[in-house]
């Protein structure tokens, strides 16, 4: 009798594992069948988000339509429960047993499917949370923000005026217990500047539970206490985000950032800032090497970059690996036109946590550093909030995404990429950046001279840069003055990557110089004409 028992455990745990559902991205292979068309894209896109691709001559393209329903409908009837669509990867993520996998992957408009995730922790059961009507004080206070705004200028960038009002920062973290009930951040409420939230992990509906370290990272960015935390864009809209799950590491948190980013995407977000970074997980064959850190082949690598392209600033804490075996940056620090955030202590040296660059493919990373060692920040647990200190790169990535922000509305005629590279020029190594510091510790008073406004003529100067946009591998200047002394001239590429690098005497200048350079791909350029009388900055376009 006890065989018969044990056997029939035995059979039923069997049945039980076959019918086990894990988590799957199902890639398909074109977007035949969708409800949408390009002609009209306000009915996939918000507004906001026609008009940041518009600001930024992005044209709304095929990447942006949502998937076939077509598809998404016979993969559910094969049995596979769709929670997510991705329209930049054209895929699905859903929960479905081995069997119905090996269903849905012969489906003949399936590209592939990718094993992501083991169990099915998404569900349909949404979680109710309230907002207060009464804030809480928090319940002790150490230190306060000065120190970490001033060290980045962000202090002087307020009393102008600039405090990121108008600006929509997506933040994607861990969870943001607290946000919804502790004053630091009431006038966020009060003015209605929460204009989004989404739950990836689980599909809950409510972003205001799980890990605190969301709560902290946001509170650099949005806090506005009387007790003395202020963060560095405080008068912001912001989108909330839960896409890491802190109980384990796979690679559907890469997949979480994506659809996290597609989603604030089309809400018309103008910065994320992601205090996440990858390199190894719970299932070591989803592990990176150091060789991946090449902003090519990880996942979220990709998604980051998506995201640049449609107009976005992206931000991006460079990993606090600096004391270990692995010590470079983790992904998606290693994006090409993402701004990857190192840490530094209060003098501005590095901090011993933050991750060394370069990237494997030789780019400067980290790009430039915050305060990220003894950082001024909100703490919640056990059902109370704080006003404490933290370290970690985690930190130092929002001081910066706010101060994106703010850089974009000091100049609200530069581009996404164009305020990227504003930032990495506000660093006080921009002249000689280093594996552990990057261009250094950004500052807003390094971009509030004249010299550091990228504009497409040379302002009060005579000098001519033609042609603009240009096809070949030749531009003219036209100096049409005299040049006393010597002048460098420079061209780098949104990567801060030095193209072309010359020394002229101003006495040997022809009228026309005609350069050659290259530039190997289409896009956006900078021109750098530095004499002793001048220091401008020219943004060329390859077409």
């Amino acid at each position: 009798m006890g065989r018969i028992k044990g056997l029939f455990i035995l059979i039923l745990f069997w049945g039980l594992q076959l019918n086990a559902q894990d988590r799957y991205m199902v890639f398909f292979k074109d977007k035949q069948g969708t409800n949408f068309s390009l002609d009209n894209p306000i009915e996939f896109l918000s507004q906001r988000s026609i008009d940041r691709k518009s600001r930024n001559q992005i044209k709304i393209d095929s990447l942006d339509l949502p998937v076939s329903d077509e598809y998404v409908t016979q993969i559910s009837s094969a049995g596979a429960d769709v929670f997510f669509t991705s329209r930049w990867m054209n895929a699905a993520l859903v929960q479905m047993t081995e069997e119905v996998q090996k269903a849905v992957g012969d489906l003949a408009f399936v590209e592939n499917v990718e094993f992501i995730a083991p169990e099915a922790p998404l569900s349909r059961n949404q979680t109710s949370y309230k907002i207060a009507t009464n804030f809480k004080e928090v319940s002790s206070t150490s230190g306060n923000s000065d120190d970490q705004l001033e060290q980045i200028g962000a202090d002087h960038m307020h009393n102008d005026g600039f405090t990121g009002e108008g600006k929509w920062i997506a933040v994607f973290d861990a969870g943001f217990p607290g946000v919804n009930e502790y004053e630091p951040f009431q006038h966020i409420h009060d003015e209605n500047r929460l204009v989004g939230t989404k739950d990836f992990i689980r599909n809950s509906g409510n972003v205001f539970q799980y890990h605190s370290h969301g709560s902290s990272v946001l509170s650099l960015i949005a806090a506005d206490s009387k007790e003395g935390l202020k963060g560095s864009a405080p008068d912001a809209s912001f989108l909330l985000c839960v896409t890491e799950d802190v109980s384990t590491e796979y690679r559907i948190e890469e997949y979480n950032w994506l659809l996290a980013a597609e989603y604030v995407d089309s809400a018309g977000a103008d910065v994320i800032n992601s205090s996440v970074g990858y390199s190894d997980f719970d299932d070591e064959n989803m592990n990176y090497t150091y060789s991946d850190m090449d902003g090519r082949t990880s996942v979220i690598a990709q998604a980051a970059t998506l995201a640049s392209d449609k107009g976005i600033v992206v931000v991006t804490s460079a990993g606090n690996y600096g004391n270990n075996s692995w010590y470079y940056i983790t992904t998606p620090a290693d994006a090409p036109r993402v701004l990857s955030i190192g840490s530094v202590e209060i003098d501005g040296t590095k901090a011993s946590h933050s991750s060394f660059g370069p990237t494997f493919d030789g780019r400067v990373k980290p790009d430039v550093c915050a305060l990220g060692y003894g950082s001024t920040i909100f703490s919640y647990s056990s059902g109370s909030g704080k006003i404490t200190k933290g370290n970690g790169t985690s930190y130092a990535s929002p001081l910066i995404a706010g101060f994106a922000a703010c850089v974009g509305q000091v100049f609200p005629e530069l581009s996404s990429q164009e305020i990227v590279q504003v930032v990495r020029r506000s660093g006080s190594n921009y002249e000689n950046p280093s594996d552990s510091l990057g261009y250094g510790v950004a500052n807003y008073s390094r971009i509030s001279d004249e010299d550091l406004i990228i504009t497409s003529s040379l302002m009060e100067s005579n000098i001519e840069v033609y042609p603009n946009p240009f096809h070949g591998e030749h531009i003219n200047i036209n100096f049409n003055e005299t040049i006393n002394g010597k002048i460098e001239i420079k061209l780098l590429d949104v990567h801060g990557k030095v193209l072309f690098d010359q020394k002229y005497r101003g006495l040997d200048l022809p009228g026309i110089l005609q350069i050659e350079i290259d530039a190997p791909v289409n896009g956006m350029y900078f021109l750098t004409l530095r004499s002793r009388e001048f220091n401008k900055t020219i943004k060329l376009i390859k077409e």
